[in-house]
């Protein structure tokens, strides 16, 4: 009886141990899949890009007024820490961040969608 136990209890960690590891393959081609139809972008044009959000982020914020946002602070002890912030408006900071992206960059249309006009040209 306890030789069969033990057979059983090694098969079920066996299994176990075969689930999680098709588990994670079934996750690692998930994410595979989805990156798939993915626009590509180079390396130093995404820091371009991330270089334009982060540089401009504070000049995009100092636009708005104190009616644009609420802002919600916590005190616990000796300490004042922020616990909230809520914008109403964030379409200006959006479109501030975007215009410098735009500076940046030379937008091209998509090649379906060039392929797409000119076939029905």
């Amino acid at each position: 009886m306890s030789d069969s136990k033990e057979l059983l209890e090694a098969t079920v960690k066996g299994l176990q141990e075969k689930c999680e590891q098709l588990t994670n393959d079934l996750q690692a081609k998930r994410r595979e899949l989805e990156n798939i139809n993915k626009p590509k972008i180079s390396q130093s044009t995404y820091e371009m890009v991330e270089e334009c959000i982060f540089d401009n982020m504070q000049g995009a914020l100092e636009g708005l007024s104190e009616n644009n946002y609420d802002l919600e602070l916590e005190l616990s002890g000796m300490e004042l820490g922020v616990y909230g912030i809520d914008f109403h408006d964030t379409n200006n900071v959006s479109e501030y961040i975007m215009e410098q992206v735009n500076a940046k960059f030379n937008v091209v249309e998509d090649e379906e969608e060039e392929t797409t006009t000119t076939d029905n040209s």
